[in-house]
């Protein structure tokens, strides 16, 4: 993760821009999932990230522009 972050903060230093907020999330896996019914009685899977979904509230606000990550 350290390694993760020192490259990622180079990298938005290298191209002018700013971090707004940075939000590890050590040992969170999308494969931890729940399967729901949904309301036209087909079945699909919630995913339970709060600090991902902060980060799209973020973004539909205007408060950050993008996101950056380690495979990105």
């Amino acid at each position: 993760m350290v390694n993760q972050l020192t490259d990622l903060r180079k990298f938005v230093k290298d191209i002018g821009g700013t971090i707004f907020r940075e939000v590890p999330e050590n040992a969170v896996s999308a494969t931890k999932k729940t399967r729901k019914l949904l309301p036209d009685g087909t079945y699909g899977w919630e995913v339970k990230r709060p600090k991902w979904d902060a980060i799209l509230t973020d973004l539909r606000r205007g408060e950050a522009k993008r996101v950056g990550g380690d495979r990105w």
